[in-house]
């Protein structure tokens, strides 16, 4: 045997003693480790998945159409009498605090009115002042009005009076006629003056009625110089800063929109109409939205909304049916003019059972979910499912499942099932179903 033979020889052996070594020393470890190591190394192949329970729902015929979101309320604010713009509301963006010019410094933080921000993209509430108008002139229009008013009481008093004395008159120069102990010229002259007085009276009536009107005219025009929000909404961009003059010709102030509740509109082709409902009352009836937001992963709402308005004629042009449906939206998630999907179902008297999307896998038999057999084991087992409709971010099972039993929903692709081997799973309940 050659010299170089003999290296590879030796090599080889060293080899196989150091690889045996190895297995010894390794099989002498787990020999003596502790239980606590052996339970954690079992744990941690152990897989952890997200269980929920199959729920049930009464919905059917689930359809996806294009909607585009709309404001209930959006109203744009103009000028109703002429001024120069005093003051904008401000808010402090430390603490809330709402300004006025003359108001002191902010009793929280000491903030001034000028190092405050404008009320611009915040949510006002009904009531609140956002823009104050110089109001002078019609302040003074008010205080003429009133004037006015006090002028033509005092001339209804004074002609009430001698309402009074020429109807004494004219009662006296009637008796003394009827026993021919006066003149003609005597009686005309009391019946003249009572009519003077009456037609006194009744112009210092009129007097006051339109001073009143003319206060009432004032009035109004005072409150016009403060601009009010109308409703609870978000107040857009002021067109006018302070110091300019606007006149109702001018372009709005600004602009309030409603946020809750908030219209989903769509249209549906007259096909889907006549057949999922048939007339408009079973629309409104057993029609419920869902919308598919416009975020990366198409999540679902997690409110409905019932149909509110359905349109009175098919469109001629498309041949589809508007239908505005009322979302809540107190989470203020969903913005006017956003775009989002709407998948449109009807209610059914029969209950169904259902579980969400992600729970459905896919085998060469068909499909299937893991079904957690024990609670208290973590035994999961593979169940054959026959789906139907889509409901909202719910899928119905039409065969294999029923109401209440517990799912994985979440991790399925972790199991791996061994022909004569259980499977074992950390079941974690993800409380996802619902939807």
């Amino acid at each position: 045997m050659n010299s170089k033979l003999k290296k590879v020889f030796r090599t080889m052996l060293f080899s196989g003693c150091a690889a045996i070594a190895v297995s010894a020393v390794s099989a002498q470890e787990q020999k003596n480790a502790k239980p606590d190591q052996k339970n954690a190394k079992l744990q941690m192949q152990i897989p952890v998945v997200g269980v929920d329970s199959v729920v049930t729902v009464q919905e059917t015929g689930t359809r996806k159409y294009a909607a585009r979101l709309y404001s209930v309320r959006d109203v744009a604010l103009p000028a109703r009498v002429s001024g120069k713009i005093e003051y904008t509301i401000k808010k402090c963006d430390k603490c809330g605090y709402i300004f006025k010019p003359d108001l002191k410094p902010c009793p929280k933080c000491g903030t001034l009115y000028a190092d405050a921000d404008t009320l611009e993209g915040e949510f006002v509430r009904k009531g609140d002042l956002l823009i104050k108008l110089e109001d002078t002139t019609y302040v003074a229009a008010k205080m003429s009005a009133e004037a006015q008013i006090k002028q033509a009481e005092a001339q209804i008093k004074q002609a009430e009076v001698n309402v009074k004395h020429t109807k004494r008159e004219l009662d006296r120069q009637t008796q003394l006629r009827q026993g021919n102990a006066t003149t003609e010229q005597s009686f005309d002259a009391a019946q003249r003056d009572y009519f003077l007085a009456e037609a006194a009276l009744a112009a210092g009536k009129a007097s006051k009625a339109l001073a009143e009107a003319s206060l009432l005219t004032a009035d109004t025009n005072l409150s016009y110089t403060r601009i009010l929000a109308d409703f609870d909404g978000k107040i857009g961009k002021i067109a006018y800063a302070p110091g300019n003059y606007v006149t109702p010709s001018s372009s709005s102030l600004c602009q309030i929109v409603q946020f809750d509740p908030i219209y989903v509109v769509f249209s549906i082709s007259e096909q889907d109409y006549l057949t999922n409902f048939g007339n408009p009352e079973t629309l409104k009836k057993d029609g419920v939205v869902r919308i598919c937001l416009a975020d990366f992963k198409k999540s679902i709402y997690e409110k409905t909304a019932p149909v509110w308005i359905v349109d009175n004629k098919v469109d001629n042009s498309t041949g589809t049916l508007k239908i505005w449906a009322r979302m809540e939206n107190k989470n203020l998630r969903l913005t006017p003019g956003g775009l989002v999907e709407v998948l449109l179902s009807k209610r059914v008297p029969k209950t169904m059972p259902a579980i969400p999307i992600s729970a459905v896998q896919t085998g060469r038999a068909g499909r299937y979910v893991w079904v957690l057999a024990d609670e208290k084991t973590g035994m999961v087992r593979p169940q054959p499912i026959r789906t139907g409709d889509t409901v909202g971010s719910l899928i119905v099972v039409e065969d294999g499942l029923s109401a209440g039993q517990t799912v994985v929903v979440e991790g399925a692709h972790k199991i791996i099932q061994i022909p004569g081997m259980p499977v074992v799973v950390k079941p974690i309940r993800k409380s996802v179903a619902v939807k």
